[in-house]
């Protein structure tokens, strides 16, 4: 079989161009989603959200960070070395 018997390639759009199109497509969602939502507080968003996909504002709320940490590290406050005498700055010290 030599080159002449063959079919030609069917002529169509690169897979570059239809992978730009998709990404582009989704950069507009996402700026759209940003615009529409930029003047409902947090709160209105989340239940609006919920209630988009159908869950009920009876649901346990997680816990807060603050019960998360290590017991012994529950403050998020950097801790104050003690100041010595003749100076007036206290350096913080990394947690």
């Amino acid at each position: 079989m030599n080159a002449s018997e063959y079919p030609d390639a069917p002529t169509g759009k690169p897979l570059w161009l239809i992978t730009l199109a998709d990404l582009a497509l989704l950069l507009v969602g996402f700026l759209v989603l940003l615009q529409a939502t930029q003047h409902i507080g947090s709160k209105d968003l989340a239940k609006g959200i919920r209630e988009g996909f159908g869950a009920n504002d009876t649901e346990p709320t997680p816990p807060p960070a603050s019960s998360i940490l290590h017991p012994a590290r529950r403050s998020c406050r950097p801790r104050r070395a003690r100041s010595s005498p003749g100076r007036g700055k206290q350096r913080v010290i990394p947690a």
